[in-house]
C-alpha cells in the first residue's frame, strides 16, 4: 500500500512557501507526520521516534529514516535531516528535524525508496 501526506513548508530562507503531496510507504508517512504538531525547526530523537511510532525493530526504523533524511537518485533533498550530521548511518543517538531547504520540481513526489545502506 501507500499513503499520500500533504506535506508544507513555510517561506524561510529566501524561499516561498512550498506544498507537496508525498506518496509514501505508510510507515514513512507515519515517522513523518511525527513532526506535524511540532513547532517549526524541533528535533525528535531516534528515541522519541520509535516510542511516538510504536515501532518497536530497531533496524526498521533505522531504514525508515535512513529513506527520509538521506538523498537519492530521485529526491537530491531529503525530507528530513538529522544531527550529527556526519554519515549517512543512522544511529541511535540522532536526531530529526524537517529540512526547510526541501525542494522539488513536481508537486506530487513519489518517495516509496527503503535503503538498505545505513
Amino acid at each position: 500500500g501507500e499513503a499520500t501526506v500533504k506535506f508544507s513548508l513555510p517561506a524561510a530562507g529566501g524561499k516561498a512557501a512550498r506544498a507537496y503531496d508525498l506518496v509514501m510507504l505508510p510507515i514513512q508517512a507515519v515517522v513523518l507526520l511525527q513532526f506535524d504538531s511540532l513547532a517549526f525547526g524541533s528535533s525528535l530523537s531516534f528515541g522519541q521516534l520509535a516510542e511516538r511510532t510504536g515501532v518497536k525493530e530497531v533496524e526498521i526504523l533505522k531504514r525508515v529514516l535512513h529513506s527520509l533524511s538521506c538523498p537519492n537518485p530521485k529526491i537530491k533533498v531529503p525530507l528530513l535531516c538529522k544531527q550529527p550530521n556526519t554519515s549517512k548511518h543512522i544511529g541511535e543517538a540522532d536526531c530529526f528535524f524537517v529540512n526547510v531547504a526541501f525542494n522539488n520540481q513536481i508537486k506530487k513526489v513519489l518517495h516509496h525508496s527503503m535503503h538498505t545502506c545505513y
